[in-house]
């Protein structure tokens, strides 16, 4: 369910890994490695609406990501 909160869009995890074609335990992982800006609402983590689309622009595939990992790579180094 998405949530606006002064004026802005946030998803869900769940909801922000199926508009990048991604699993929700992704979305988490990149937001605990910093990779993604999150934010907590009580126990559950959103994610900017704006800031999955500035991934997608930054990644510069239409739908699915494969970019943020590969940059850093599995375990966090290049």
């Amino acid at each position: 369910m998405c949530e606006t909160v002064d004026g802005q869009v946030y998803l869900t995890t769940q909801e922000a890994a199926g508009r990048i074609g991604v699993s929700a335990d992704t979305i988490r992982r990149w937001a605990r490695l910093g990779w993604l800006p999150a934010r907590k609402f009580g126990t559950q983590l959103f994610i900017l609406e704006k800031d999955i689309k500035a991934l997608l622009e930054v990644d510069g595939v239409g739908g699915e990501v494969g970019g943020v990992e590969n940059q850093v790579g599995a375990n966090g180094k290049n």
